[in-house]
Formats: structure tokens, sequence, C-alpha cells
């Protein structure tokens, strides 16, 4: 029912309000990465579903897609982690990097103390069929 849920919202709000993120333990797509995160964050319940990182709901039930849309919209209000900004008239093939542009700027919580040396962030930014056979990072 939850992950149900998760893909109709992703459905009828696109990428752009709504990226599901879903890591599966104890199934057929489990991996021990997966295992080692739901070890890490102590879940409640399978599934445990979190929005932004904070909105905990443990378990699934009939009427949940419900339950989560209120939650997702609720934090659509919020300032995003990650905002991308994007310029230029035209956004095309290769030969046309030079009127493109844009900035992304990511707010960053520490919520335990690391040092600063040990901090590496990366992003990526794709995009794939915009012009057809062309891909952009």
């Amino acid at each position: 029912m939850a992950e149900a849920a998760l893909e109709e919202l992703e459905d009828n709000y696109g990428p752009s309000d709504f990226v599901p993120l879903i890591w599966h333990v104890m199934d057929s797509l489990a991996t021990d990465e997966t295992q080692a995160r739901y070890d890490y964050y102590g879940v409640l319940g399978i599934p445990d579903t979190y929005f932004d990182g904070t909105d905990e709901v443990a378990g699934a039930w009939p009427g949940v897609y419900d339950d989560f849309e209120g939650i997702m919209l609720n934090h659509l209000g919020d300032d995003p982690y990650v905002a991308i900004d994007l310029s230029g008239s035209h956004f095309g093939p290769p030969a046309r990097l030079d009127r493109q542009g844009g900035t992304l700027r990511i707010r960053l919580t520490a919520e335990e103390p690391i040092p600063w040396g040990d901090v590496q962030v990366f992003a990526v930014v794709y995009e794939d069929s915009v012009y057809g056979q062309y891909m952009f990072t």
C-alpha cells in the first residue's frame, strides 16, 4: 500500500515536487546497504516512510495516500534544501553549451559535529530525453 501510494504521488506531482527514494529490506530487492540503513536508523516498521527526512510514517493502511499527500503538500511550502536556478534562453545540444547556465544551491545542515576536512558534497543534475538523443549533466 505504501509503495503504491508513493508511486501515485510521483505520477500526480512529478519530479519538481516529489521524488521518492525507496530502499528495500527483507525482500528480493534488499542489498547490504539497505540493510545497513535499516539497522542504523532504527526503523520502526515496514514500511517506514520519511518525508524530507523529518516526518516519519510507520506502516501503511487503506487510504495512506491521502495522509502521505497531506504531509507532502505541507512540505512544499518549506524552503527547499536543494534549489536549481537555470538561466539562458536555450537548453540544447552540446554545440549550444554557451547559451546554458545556472546555479545549484544546496543547504546542508550537519546533524552532528564533523571535521570539515572530512566533508565532501557532490551533486549531479541529470536530465535525459530533453532533445531525444542528447543527455545533459
